[in-house]
Formats: structure tokens, sequence, C-alpha cells
């Protein structure tokens, strides 16, 4: 409900603004004085000012000015309703800042289609406003990311050349073969970083996914958590995998949900405290019990990792890195997650991010197709 503010010193019209306003469905506050007016426009703050200008003590001119000094008043519409009809007075106001200027005896539908007009032209303003601010704080946040991204890449980069220089006077095989592995991991670190980008980019807009195929939903899993086992013993770290017996062959995007665990498991493994235990849980559930031609697929990863509350609302947002990563390991570029939330989006599938005292878990959940559903109408290879 908009709250109009009518200063008017006579009471007969003061009190039929009232009861026409009210009737149309505002909240109204009066007040016979400018001085009163002020105090109450300042207390109660209105979405509109109706107000006399030949009032005792301070006028309707003097009223405006002072409104208008105040910042939250600079867009609040301001009517003038009084009996000077001359060009001057008109002119006045106007210069001083008022929306509209009317005179009496108004007409009622006349002052309604005015209050309309200007309450209207009121929330559109504030519209744009919120615009330029949400264009704003964007264009601070690109310009903020523009500086991570471009500290990232010099980083690996800076790195190289430092260390192409050092590979020039090495003295010993050994030192060469150092300095190469230095070389060879920065290089990784940027060609990752690159990727990420260029793969955040085609995310962000309305490109395709990869193919559609059938394959085993087991042995693709298996596949990717056999690599990892491999990476985490080398970290003295342990990994379950919960075997979920007769997961299907199914049609959907393999290359994309292998790149979502892969970076779900790249995630534990950087972020879980040393001889972390990380937990893998499957469950592919038949959505059509009698037909059994699509699946609720959902697997979770969970990690040990001390993380705050205040974290897990960041830990999607681009370029965002946690505060305990592994020391010992290399910082990610920070777009992992968010690629990550943007490809599960993409597969019309949802994921959440949950603390359960010290352990993190994700939970990705994703509808596929049974291979039986699509067989008369695709020619696909079951892998």
């Amino acid at each position: 409900m908009k709250k109009i503010l009518v200063i008017e010193d006579d009471e007969l019209v003061r009190e039929n603004l009232l009861d026409l306003l009210e009737l149309e469905g505002f909240e109204v506050i009066c007040a016979d004085t400018g001085a009163a007016g002020l105090a109450k426009a300042q207390a109660e703050r209105p979405d509109l000012v109706i107000s006399d200008i030949m009032m005792p003590g301070l006028n309707g001119y003097e009223l405006l000015t002072a409104l208008r000094q105040d910042p939250a008043y600079l867009f609040v519409p301001f009517i003038f309703l009084s009996a000077q009809a001359e060009k001057n007075s008109i002119r006045q106001g106007m210069n001083l800042g008022a929306d509209d200027y009317l005179t009496k005896p108004f007409d009622p539908n006349e002052l309604l289609a005015v209050i309309s007009t200007r309450l209207a032209k009121q929330s559109a303003i504030a519209q744009l406003q919120n615009t330029i601010q949400q264009l704003q704080q964007l264009n601070e946040s690109n310009e903020d990311a523009l500086s991570v991204l471009s500290h990232d890449l010099r980083s690996p980069l800076t790195n190289m050349q430092m260390v192409i220089s050092l590979l020039k006077t090495a003295n010993s095989v050994d030192q060469q073969q150092s300095y190469l592995k230095i070389l060879q991991d920065e290089c990784v670190r940027e060609l990752e970083l690159i990727n990420d980008v260029l793969d955040l980019q085609r995310l962000e807009s309305d490109s395709a996914l990869g193919s559609v195929e059938a394959f085993n939903l087991y042995d693709c899993l298996s596949k990717v958590l056999s690599i990892w086992q491999a990476r985490m013993q080398e970290s003295n770290q342990a990994i379950t995998f919960n075997k979920i017996p007769d997961i299907p062959t199914v049609v959907g995007d393999r290359h994309s949900l292998e790149r979502i665990l892969t970076e779900l498991l790249s995630n534990a493994c950087k972020y879980s405290t040393p001889a972390g235990h990380i937990i893998v849980d499957l469950h592919c559930t038949p959505v059509k019990a009698d037909a059994a031609l699509d699946y609720d697929f959902t697997f979770s990863i969970s990690n040990p990792m001390t993380l705050s509350e205040t974290e897990l609302p960041n830990l999607f947002k681009k370029f965002y890195r946690a505060s305990n990563a592994t020391s010992s390991k290399q910082p990610g570029t920070g777009l992992g997650l968010a690629i990550l939330e943007k490809l599960v989006k993409k597969l019309q599938g949802s994921i959440a991010v949950t603390r359960h005292d010290d352990r993190i878990c994700f939970t990705v959940d994703m509808p596929l197709k049974a291979v039986d559903a699509l067989q008369p109408l695709l020619a696909v290879k079951t892998n």
C-alpha cells in the first residue's frame, strides 16, 4: 500500500483529500502546517507528497526546498495543490523540483490521474536505480575476477620464465631434471587455467553439451574412481566406493558425467585433511516403477575437511578458494566448482554441499534415461 502525505492548512480540503485517497486504497497521513509536514515526512517516509503553498510559518516552497536537500527525497513525487494559478507561481514550484501543480478547486479524477502517473514514474526510476546498482556490482565483480585471472595467468608464466633461466645454468643432470619437473608442472597449471576459463565461457553460453550415447554406468564410474584411487594412495588418502549392484546401462552425456565426478574427486583429494578417508555413495532409482524407463541417479562424495558454515555459500563462486587447501598442493584455479555447478545444471541436475561435523559432502542428483527407452530411436554404441 502506497503512503501519501497531505499537507494542507484548510481543514475541509484536508478531510476531503483524506477521504478521497483512502477510498482509493492509499495510506494517508496528514499535517496542517509546513513545519508539521516536514517532521512527518522525515518520520514516515511517504511515497508521495501533496502540499499547499500558502501556509503559516514554513510555506510550500520552503518545505519542498528542505525535502529535496535530503537524498532520500530526491525522487519522491511532490505535487503542489494551491489556489494560486499564476504562471510565475507554477514556474517557481517547478524550478524548486515539484513534479506537478494543480489548482483549487481541483478535479478528483485529475488528481488521481496525476498521482497514478507520478507513482508509476517513481517505480520506473526505482527499477532503473536498482538495475544501475546491479550493473555496478557486476562491473566490480568482473573487475575483481579479471584481476584474479590476470594474476593467476601470469603466475605460472613468471615461474616458467625463472626456471628457464635457471635451466640454462644448471650444473648437473639432477638439477636439470628438477627444473624440468617444475617447468612441466607450471605448464600443466597454465593449461588447466586456460581450459577452465574456456569451459566456463562455453557453459555460460547456450552451446550444446557433448554427444549423447549409451554406456554402462558402473563401468563409467569405476574407471574414474580407479584412476583416483592410485592418486590418493600417493597422498596417503583412502577412498571407499560403496557399490550399488545392478546399475543399468543408460543413455546420457558420459563425458560430462565423468568430468563432474573427476572434479569432485579432485576437490576431495585437494582439501581433505592428511590421511583422510573419502567416501563415494551411489544410488540409481527407477522413476517409473512400471516401465523403469527413467532413473534418478544420485552420488555423493564426502571427505574430512575443516570448513566454516560461512564459506559454504561461496564454494561455487568463480575464483573462490577455500581457506584451508592442503598447503603441499598447488592451488587450483578457483573455477572448478563454478564450472561443475553450471555443468550439472546443463544436465538438468542439481548439486548441493553440506557440512556434518568434520566432514563436507557434495551431492549431485540428475536424471538419466534407460537405454531401452531410446534404443528404437537412436543408433548408439554401448560401452
